[in-house]
Formats: structure tokens, sequence, C-alpha cells
């Protein structure tokens, strides 16, 4: 079941989040990998069942982690040069395409879930 998992991860890592538009949130805010990427490692160090706890608490985080971001976008100015950042991370139309040789952090070639460079 692990296995399965984590081959679906993979499938929605590289061919599904490229295509979707925004950013995760938790990745964005904290700059510490995405949600995918964290709940991979979650599974292949604790299986699901066992790590069910921690799985769920992370998208608990992803979601506090949007709060934030839509509290800080209330009282920030938007920036004009529509660049993608942590406060406009989840705005389609300000993400900035990241090729996938510079994805930052903790991910690997080929392995990037943010589609856009949501630095400042």
């Amino acid at each position: 079941m692990n296995k399965i998992a984590l081959f679906l991860i993979f499938i929605y890592q590289k061919h599904l989040s490229p295509r979707k538009g925004y950013c995760c949130a938790y990745g964005a805010l904290y700059n510490n990998g995405s949600c995918s990427e964290r709940v991979a490692l979650i599974i292949e160090n604790h299986g699901i069942l066992n790590g069910w706890s921690m799985i769920k608490n992370q998208f608990v985080l992803c979601s506090e982690a949007y709060e934030t971001i839509k509290e800080k976008k209330k009282h920030k100015k938007k920036k004009e040069d529509n660049l993608c950042h942590p406060f406009d991370a989840c705005d389609v139309l300000t993400c900035i395409p990241l090729p996938k040789r510079l994805c930052k952090g903790n991910q690997t070639e080929g392995d990037c879930d943010l589609p856009c460079d949501c630095s400042l």
C-alpha cells in the first residue's frame, strides 16, 4: 500500500502539480517543502497507517498556512511587478513558471512541487 501511495504522489508531483497553476500554501509560506513532498517522507519513514495522524496534521498545517497567507495578503499592498511571492502564492495570474532544474530547497531536480518561484 505504501508503494502505491508513493507512486501516486510521484505521478501527482511530475504531471499534475506543475499544471495546476498555484503553489502549495505550506511550501510557499515556510519554504520547507510542499505538502506532497512532506507526506511522501512521512509514508517512506512511517508508512501510511502509522503515519496517518502526521499526514492529517500536514494538511491542517497547510490549511493554516493558507489562512496566514490570506491574512497577510489583506494587509500587504499587491506588488505591481506581478512576481509570485509568498503573499501572492496562490494567485494563479501572478505565478511565474519555475523550470524544474531551478527548484530550490530540499527538492531534487525533477521533483519540484512548486510550479512557480515563490521567493521574494
